[in-house]
C-alpha cells in the first residue's frame, strides 16, 4: 500500500473516528506517514501528515474535554462519591487511556481554538514547512500566544507605561497627577 493510500484512509479514519483509541490510531498513522515523508523529502506530503495529526490532536481534544465535563476522566484527586451507591461511576486516568498529561493539555488546547484562528495556524505551519523552515506546530501556537502577549502589551504601554511614549502622552494633552521613577 502507497503512502499517499495510507494517508487517504487515516483521513477518512478520522472522520468517522468516534472513540479515544480510534483517533489515537489515526494520530499515530498520521505520525508514521511524517516519518517517511522525511525520509523521501516531500515536503507538500510531510505538510499533509502534520496537518491530519493536528487535526487528530484537535479531535482528541474535544473528546478529552466532553469526557471530562460527562465525569468520565479523573481529575487528579480521589473522589469520595463516584456516581451513587446504586450506580458507581468509573473513571479512568490519562495513563489508563495511553494519553500522557503534555499530549492531553495540547490536545484540549487546540480544540478550544476558533475554528478561523485553527486554520490560520494551520495555513501558517503549512506554509513555513513547505518553504524548508519547518518548525513545530507547538512553536507556531507558542508564536501566536506571543503576539497576543506582545499586543496586549503595546495596548498597556500606549497608557504611559514606557519612558519612549511619555511624550507622545505629553504631547497629546494628557495630565498627570505624578511620574513616579523606578529605581531599577
Amino acid at each position: 500500500m502507497t503512502t499517499l493510500a495510507k494517508f487517504d484512509i487515516a483521513r477518512h479514519a478520522l472522520a468517522e473516528a468516534k472513540s479515544l483509541p480510534d483517533v489515537q490510531k489515526v494520530r499515530g498513522l498520521a505520525a508514521a506517514i511524517e516519518a517517511v515523508a522525511r525520509i523521501a523529502g516531500d515536503r507538500s506530503l510531510i505538510a499533509d501528515a502534520i496537518e491530519l495529526q493536528v487535526n487528530a490532536d484537535r479531535r482528541l481534544g474535544e473528546m478529552l474535554q466532553q469526557a471530562k465535563d460527562e465525569g468520565q476522566i479523573s481529575t487528579g484527586r480521589n473522589w469520595k462519591s463516584n456516581g451513587s451507591d446504586s450506580e458507581p461511576l468509573e473513571r479512568i486516568t490519562l495513563d489508563e487511556m495511553g494519553i500522557d498529561k503534555k499530549l492531553s493539555s495540547k490536545a484540549q488546547r487546540i480544540a478550544k481554538l476558533g475554528k478561523r484562528a485553527f486554520d490560520d495556524l494551520l495555513k501558517r505551519h503549512r506554509k513555513s514547512v513547505l518553504s524548508g523552515r519547518h518548525v513545530s506546530f507547538d512553536a507556531t501556537i507558542r508564536e501566536t500566544d506571543l503576539q497576543k502577549a506582545r499586543s496586549a502589551h503595546e495596548a498597556k504601554v500606549y497608557d504611559g507605561g514606557s519612558v519612549e511614549h511619555l511624550q507622545s502622552l505629553i504631547d497629546e494633552g494628557r495630565n498627570f497627577g505624578g511620574i513616579y521613577a523606578d529605581p531599577a
